[in-house]
């Protein structure tokens, strides 16, 4: 299903997403506590901090440049691609954030990780389905997940 759409506005639409997506994670590393004697460049929120607001400079300036821009209108295959994504994405948040709530040691992130990228890898695969496309994305799914596991729950012993 091919969508046509304008291209300034739909630039101008993901660019304030994506802007949004920034304010929030500037809102949500404000809150988080330094230990005593930490200064805020040294801290544990200046570089989230920092890279959320380069991101909103730059979705900022991209977006006054797209508006000097002729628009055109452009065709977007596979426009439902995109939104299930989004949805998948969205589904994966939800259940880690439930399970943080219900759980308090909070030790399903990696397992709702590992549903999470498993569902992205099979939904984003164009081969057909079979045993082979269902080995292949497990085995990426534990080259993403296995490691990250060994380095902050092991290696730095960091809660997730």
């Amino acid at each position: 299903m091919n969508v046509k759409l304008s291209y300034k506005k739909c630039s101008v639409v993901c660019l304030v997403l994506l802007m949004i997506i920034s304010a929030g994670m500037i809102y949500f590393t404000k809150d988080i506590r330094a230990q005593f004697g930490q200064l805020f460049i040294n801290g544990p929120k200046f570089y989230p901090i920092l890279l959320s607001s380069i991101m909103l400079l730059s979705c900022l300036a991209s977006i006054f440049h797209t508006l000097k821009k002729e628009d055109k209108i452009i065709e977007f295959p596979n426009f439902h691609k995109p939104v299930v994504v989004s949805v998948i994405l969205l589904v994966w948040v939800v259940a880690w954030q439930a399970c943080a709530r219900v759980i308090v040691t909070n030790t399903y992130f990696y397992p709702i990780s590992a549903l999470g990228v498993g569902a992205l890898l099979l939904y984003l695969n164009p081969e057909p389905w079979s045993v082979k496309k269902l080995a292949k994305s497990a085995l990426i799914d534990a080259a993403v997940i296995v490691p990250l596991y060994l380095l902050f729950a092991v290696g730095l012993r960091m809660r997730l």
